[in-house]
């Protein structure tokens, strides 16, 4: 089962611009439709996932594995 931090990672896959919150639930919705995350739990995984928000900060174990340069 895909996890919603995957979800979220999917919805910028091949994706070269910015996109708003809305543009990824409706991505993550539009690609599982059973919608089994809420949409506030879709955008606490994007602000998580976000190497330049203030906020992701509070969420470390998020940006852990995404951010480590090999």
């Amino acid at each position: 089962m895909t996890t919603c931090r995957e979800a979220v990672e999917e919805a910028f896959k091949d994706e070269a611009g910015v996109l708003t919150t809305n543009d990824v639930i409706s991505r993550v919705y539009a690609k599982h439709p059973d919608r089994p995350w809420k949409k506030n739990t879709i955008s606490h995984h994007l602000v998580g996932l976000s190497v330049n928000h203030p906020s992701s900060r509070h969420h470390p174990s998020l940006r852990q594995e995404c951010c480590q340069v090999s």
